[in-house]
């Protein structure tokens, strides 16, 4: 399993984009997103790779796709939103990595799973 930083805030019911700080790296890096109560355990639902981790993060946060709606309906019912990342040279690597992650441990990414052309399940149009 590879080193990924501590888990970081990134989205609450109160807040568009709860990370205060901005990201300290703007590279490229393999990132999983967890949800959590506030007093419970961080749960990985996605993970996904990025070219600029900064701009990534802050699409995931206040952007219009899949995960950000994902993530607006998990807060809605009470949940924060964290993630945690492992930087890569090359964004290549962080593509491979994110591969083999969901390849390897799929029953922990629940939000990849939707509207992935290797899974069966697809968003309803």
């Amino acid at each position: 399993m590879p080193r990924f930083t501590d888990w970081q805030l990134l989205k609450t019911r109160h807040e568009h984009w709860a990370y205060k700080e901005d990201i300290e790296d703007n590279g490229p890096a393999c990132y999983e997103l967890g949800i959590r109560k506030l007093a419970g355990q961080i749960h990985t639902v996605y993970v996904g790779h990025a070219t600029n981790l900064r701009s990534r993060m802050h699409s995931h946060a206040i952007g219009d796709n899949t995960t950000k709606r994902f993530m607006a309906k998990s807060v809605t019912n009470g949940f924060q939103v964290w993630f945690r990342f492992h930087r890569m040279t090359f964004p290549f690597q962080a593509e491979v990595l994110e591969t083999s992650l969901i390849h390897k441990f799929w029953w922990k990414y629940p939000w990849n799973k939707v509207g992935s052309p290797w899974h069966p399940i697809h968003p309803p149009r």
